[in-house]
């Protein structure tokens, strides 16, 4: 049986798959479904209209019957992907290829940007409650050491956090790596929480502070600790922070941070709505970003 869909397909998971003559499916969550590309990547098919760099946002017939392991065949001509699955044929119809949107120019006060950073914060760490590293969100807006957590991973995550901030600022590339790798694969699910945190960092720094150049000799060796020491969801997640590409969510979040002629409306809420813990612990990573990146802060 043959089902045709329109989609809208991330950038690089168009190249990805262009690329691969067979995906492997390798999860399924409420949302979506995961493959694995011959890259080793993970392109993620969803019928929510969350577009980012390795999503098929799916119009219509949406895959129902695959499970995890399922090999499927992927052919493609300039228009179109064709996914041969043991009892059915999808052929998917490209609608338009998205691409994360130029960075728009810095233009925001201290005093406008702090506000926005502590309303977001605040909107997050109700919405998320105690989930992942949202209980450090205020504490670390406010330069406050929070009280001890009944949790020993949040309390080490804490410590963790402040002794990456005072390693960036201070451009010590060894002890970032050494910290950076305690956090990669800390904390649960696809995605976990400092490998979240560390995405929202590095995806800050490529989209808004590239004059730190300095920065960017970390992206190989921390890529290649994400390839073996956490998920290949997680890994892929990073790897496109590192080259400025991140859901719309994401983007839109880091953008109203730094300039005000985007409005803040909600944003916040919309990225809470990013995994269990997740859109907490990447904006801890953009806040991380800004505090050790910006050099003019009134």
């Amino acid at each position: 049986m043959n089902r045709t869909s329109a989609i809208t397909i991330g950038k690089i998971a168009y190249d990805w798959l262009w690329d691969s003559e067979t995906v492997t499916v390798t999860g399924t969550t409420s949302s979506g479904t995961f493959l694995k590309t011959n890259e080793g990547r993970v392109v993620f098919l969803t019928t929510s209209n969350h577009y980012g760099p390795v999503n098929l946002v799916f119009e219509n017939n949406f895959p129902q019957n695959w499970e995890n392991g399922d090999l499927v065949r992927v052919s493609h001509d300039q228009d179109s992907f064709i996914f041969h699955s043991p009892i059915e044929k999808y052929v998917l119809q490209i609608k338009s290829i998205w691409k994360t949107p130029p960075t728009p120019v810095k233009n925001i006060s201290t005093n406008e940007q702090s506000s926005r950073l502590h309303q977001a914060a605040q909107q997050l760490s109700i919405l998320k409650d105690r989930e992942g590293l949202a209980p450090l969100l205020t504490a670390y807006m406010d330069h406050k050491t929070p009280l001890e957590f009944d949790s020993e991973w949040i309390n080490s995550m804490w410590q963790r956090i402040q002794a990456l901030g005072k390693a960036i600022k201070a451009k010590n590339i060894t002890q970032i790596k050494f910290v950076a790798n305690q956090l990669i694969g800390s904390g649960r699910g696809l995605t976990p929480s400092g490998d979240d945190l560390l995405s929202g960092l590095f995806f800050m720094h490529q989209r808004w502070f590239q004059d730190a150049d300095w920065f960017n000799d970390l992206k190989a060796p921390l890529i290649d600790q994400f390839n073996q020491n956490t998920t290949a969801v997680s890994s892929t997640l990073f790897f496109c922070a590192t080259l400025g590409e991140a859901d719309f969510r994401i983007q839109e979040m880091a953008d109203v941070l730094m300039n005000d002629e985007l409005g803040m409306q909600t944003q916040a809420i919309n990225l809470a709505r990013w995994g269990n813990s997740s859109g907490a612990d990447i904006f801890l990573g953009m806040v991380l970003a800004i505090d050790c990146f910006q050099e003019n802060k009134g």
